[in-house]
């Protein structure tokens, strides 16, 4: 009995810990994520000749490393949402938004 106690109590302190390292992650990955998507969502807004969407946010708790963008507080999926040629600008934000950011690791400093 007291072997199956014992188990029992790592079993429960290995998924506390892992609880403890998803929202660590979570938390570490939106902090991360902020600065990007502020660039990613500038960047974003001032290719497009009309002014659909508002801005680019990071994507939901489940998916921190999607994309969503907002329409009058609504998000919406780019993937499903935008045109083709919308896609090609969002793609060319991200990537000059992560080029940006590279750049800042690499040299330390803020481009």
């Amino acid at each position: 009995m007291a072997e199956r106690e014992r188990l029992t109590d790592l079993s429960e302190a290995a998924h506390s810990a892992k609880i403890a390292y998803d929202e660590k992650l979570q938390s570490h990955v939106r902090t991360q994520m902020e600065e990007i998507v502020k660039v990613i969502s500038a960047l974003f807004l001032r290719m497009q000749a009309n002014e659909v969407y508002d801005r680019i946010v990071e994507g939901s708790a489940s998916q921190p490393l999607s994309w969503r963008a907002m329409c009058d507080g609504t998000p919406l999926d780019p993937e499903r949402k935008f045109s083709q040629g919308q896609r090609q600008d969002f793609a060319l934000s991200i990537f000059l938004a992560r080029a940006r950011f590279t750049r800042q690791l690499l040299h330390g400093r803020a481009a």
